[in-house]
């Protein structure tokens, strides 16, 4: 009897570290984590990413020159294919638009960081975009 006690134990401690493993790699890691940089010597605007299926655009506080911006989105709204804009507004109020994702669906995760380059005299950024994408 101790022993069917014992190997009973140790399959539902297995089962519960599988199932915390699982969870940790599948629940938290779906979605997008976006880093901003910016290497510029001025302020970046109001950034906004937007995609299909979303529920209203996700906006990116102004970045202060060298600064950092972190958000992590996880678009479980979607279906079918979609892909990922970033925009902003220049200095005369014209929006400028950059793809920051070209492709995704649901069950697609990964990292992007967005590097704002230069601004000119305008606003206009020259952004730089990497990109480690995944899927299940």
């Amino acid at each position: 009897m101790k022993k069917y006690v014992a190997i009973a134990s140790i399959i539902s401690v297995v089962g519960l570290a599988l199932a915390i493993g699982f969870k940790e790699v599948y629940f938290d890691s779906e979605g997008f984590d976006f880093t901003f940089k910016n290497q510029t010597e001025y302020e970046t605007p109001e950034l906004f990413l937007s995609y299909k299926g979303s529920y209203g655009d996700i906006k990116i506080q102004p970045i202060s020159p060298g600064g950092n911006s972190h958000v992590h989105i996880n678009p479980l709204s979607i279906s079918g294919e979609s892909d990922m804009t970033l925009y902003y507004k220049d200095q005369k109020g014209q929006v400028h638009k950059e793809t920051a994702i070209g492709y995704f669906e649901k069950g697609y995760f990964g990292t992007i960081t967005v590097t704002a380059k230069s601004i000119d005299s305008t606003g206009k950024i020259d952004f730089e975009f990497t990109e480690k994408m995944f899927n299940f």
